[in-house]
């Protein structure tokens, strides 16, 4: 009864959402959090790691869940039927032109990241990159996702053929360079929706109902499972693998769409910790601000929360695997009960501004071809993404590296230097 009320609130929400000129961001969240625990009880393969989780833990789980709907819920609708008003100033155009030379600074860094790298990655896969120094991961997200997205904005942002023609070759060179050089998905996906999504704002065409249930249903049981055999074992084997997979009984695939996604591990997780009553210290959640503090003076420095989870609960993960709590574990490890309520108001609010913003700027003379639009969109799905995956503290380092360098670049190139 609990899957099926969360069912009915969450789809009509969307569905509210999507009408009411498609407030994208508070739809996103919506859509990503019902996956997190539908997707989870549709396979119904759990990853107990040993410890016995009995139906009562699991239904407490669910009804959790659905509070942090209702919760979420009740806090964004007020901003979703009352305007918000924004100064009209503060705008910043940005034209083809400028996404261009964006564009070619992340492809000269991304030529010396290759180079960096080696042939390795391209024969054994991108799980090679997860030994890499953590400094030269951030420096490889940073690159390859500014790569991809200004390759999208470029292909958007073109205004004849002749440029969407190169524009869209340097796209497909871009997605196989992200496909072989780096083990996270995100940097993929994140600018992927990104760019439809500001498609659709650039445009004022909206895709029926019908064609995003049927693209979504593609991406999450085709795409994601596929995405995590190229990532484990190279480009090609891994396409190979998957074929095969595909070809296999529906129990085989169901165990591998169950590995292949994250919220999977998320709500097995996030069981365990209801069980268990783990708590984790909440001086986690400032671990961005202890980044350059060294283990030589701090040795019990705050871990990210996927690693203190894992040594928590003595999970047995190799080096440089962690898995996620999701965003309901997360806040319960915190704060309880307690914690949830305010995780649901408080991206409640966040996400009903972040859409009354992204109304206006789309209303503006210059909206849709701003810095200002371009950016929000990236930075909210890459927020709400990790969120929901369920490490706060990590999520807000990634978006610093991630998004200020592509932030100054694409500023930077609103420019004309004389030399």
């Amino acid at each position: 009864m609990t899957i099926l009320i969360f069912l009915i609130l969450s789809f009509s929400y969307v569905y509210f959402l999507y009408k009411h000129n498609f407030r994208f961001i508070s739809l996103f969240w919506t859509l990503m959090f019902s996956i997190s625990l539908l997707l989870p009880v549709l396979i119904g393969k759990y990853f107990n790691y040993g410890y016995i989780i009995n139906d009562a833990i699991y239904n407490k789980l669910d009804k959790i869940y659905l509070l942090c709907l209702i919760v979420f819920i009740i806090s964004n609708i007020p901003f979703q039927l009352k305007k918000i008003r924004f100064k009209d100033g503060n705008i910043k155009l940005i034209k083809y032109n400028n996404i261009k030379v964006s564009n070619n600074i992340y492809s000269v860094l991304s030529l010396i990241l290759i180079i960096m790298l080696g042939v390795e990655v391209i024969t054994t896969g991108t799980v090679s990159t997860l030994e890499l120094n953590s400094w030269v991961k951030m420096l490889q997200g940073s690159i390859l996702l500014g790569l991809l997205y200004t390759s999208y904005l470029r292909f958007l942002f073109a205004d004849n053929k002749k440029t969407k023609v190169i524009s869209l070759l340097i796209i497909i060179i871009s997605l196989l360079i992200v496909l072989t050089f780096i083990f996270g998905r995100r940097i993929l996906i994140y600018p992927t929706i990104a760019a439809i999504v500001l498609y659709i704002y650039r445009t004022g065409y909206k895709p029926s109902i019908l064609k995003v249930s049927i693209l979504s249903i593609f991406s999450i049981f085709i795409g994601l499972p596929l995405l995590m055999s190229i990532r484990t074992l190279g480009i090609k084997d891994g396409v190979s693998n998957f074929i095969e997979i595909i070809k296999g009984d529906y129990n085989q695939y169901l165990n591998y769409l169950a590995i292949g996604t994250d919220v999977t591990y998320s709500y097995s997780l996030a069981a365990i910790i209801l069980s268990e009553d783990v708590k984790i210290t909440f001086l986690t959640l400032f671990k961005p601000l202890f980044i350059f503090i060294p283990r030589s003076i701090w040795p019990n420095k705050p871990e990210a929360l996927s690693e203190a989870l894992v040594h928590k609960v003595n999970l047995p993960f190799e080096k440089g695997m962690s898995i996620p709590p999701g965003l309901v574990g997360e806040s319960y490890v915190y704060f309880g009960i307690i914690g949830v309520i305010l995780v649901g108001i408080i991206f409640g609010v966040i996400c009903g501004i972040a859409d009354n913003y992204s109304q206006h700027l789309i209303k503006q003379k210059n909206g849709r071809n701003s810095i200002n639009l371009i950016m929000v969109i990236i930075v909210m799905i890459q927020i709400i993404m990790g969120s929901i995956r369920g490490d706060t503290a990590t999520n807000i380092q990634e978006s610093l590296y991630l998004f200020l360098p592509l932030l100054l670049i694409l500023n930077f190139s609103r420019y004309k230097f004389k030399i």
